[in-house]
């Protein structure tokens, strides 16, 4: 997903279902953290608009992006046994 400098968050996946489930978890945080932004919010629900999605939240101002990235690498840790 050229164009982003987020597109790491869904590269070397090479899973779609795995992709599904990860872009479902960023629409959740999105939700939260962007709750009036509809725009970026829905972007993550259909699987073709996802470069849009990760540009759209690559745009989204330094600090509700970095809550919400921070949120993400929580969900996204390896969780120890």
């Amino acid at each position: 997903m050229p164009g982003s400098s987020l597109a790491f968050l869904m590269g070397g996946i090479p899973d779609e279902v795995e992709r599904a489930a990860r872009c479902r978890e960023l629409r959740a945080l999105a939700f939260v953290y962007l709750v009036p932004d509809t725009r970026r919010r829905s972007r993550f629900a259909d699987p073709a608009a996802r470069p849009q999605a990760l540009a759209l939240l690559d745009a989204v101002p330094a600090l509700p992006r970095r809550r919400l990235l921070s949120a993400y690498g929580a969900l996204m840790a390896p969780r120890s046994r």
